[in-house]
């Protein structure tokens, strides 16, 4: 019997591998469902779900140096908008800020939003004064993939008890 690169992990039996694979993906699981929170707290598209057009005031990168000394870039996009008679202007771009150790993607996001250029700007209804460019994924998107891995890593596990529970072949 060959020991290819195909049997490895059919090696030590079906039991293993599907314990193999309910790890990994109940650690999926556990990683969406988590990112689907931080996002929540962060602020989500739920959040930022009203719009309006606005006005990109000003658009360049900033550098500056992180906790351990690494020189980041981040784009710095200033815009207005007006909700209400109210005249508002943010430099926020996502939620989380946006930064990198590459000065060509802090370029690549400012080039998006030239100066004196129109935009859609996603703004907080019940606080105005918050507002995003891009108001980033939808953090349930995140929650309903981990649920679904979730769901699978269930029946990974049933499906194992069930190849436990065959008698062997001799």
């Amino acid at each position: 019997m060959s020991t290819g690169p195909t049997n490895w992990l059919w090696a030590q039996g079906p039991e293993r591998t599907v314990r193999l694979i309910i790890i990994v993906v109940g650690a999926l699981a556990i990683l969406l469902m988590v990112l689907g929170l931080v996002g929540f707290r962060a602020g989500s598209r739920a959040r930022y779900s009203t719009s309006v057009d606005g006005q990109i005031v000003s658009s360049r990168v900033t550098e500056y140096a992180d906790k351990q000394g690494t020189l980041r870039y981040r784009p710095m996009v200033v815009f207005a908008y007006s909700v209400d008679a109210a005249r508002f202007m943010s430099n926020r771009i996502t939620v989380p800020s946006y930064d990198s150790s590459r000065r060509d993607d802090a370029e690549r996001v400012v080039r998006r939003y030239p100066p004196q250029a129109t935009t859609r700007v996603f703004y907080d209804p019940y606080d105005p004064e918050q507002a995003v460019l891009e108001p980033g994924a939808n953090p349930w998107v995140f929650i309903a993939l981990g649920g679904l891995c979730a769901l699978t890593t269930v029946a990974l596990r049933q499906y194992r008890a069930r190849l436990a529970a065959r008698p062997a072949r001799t």
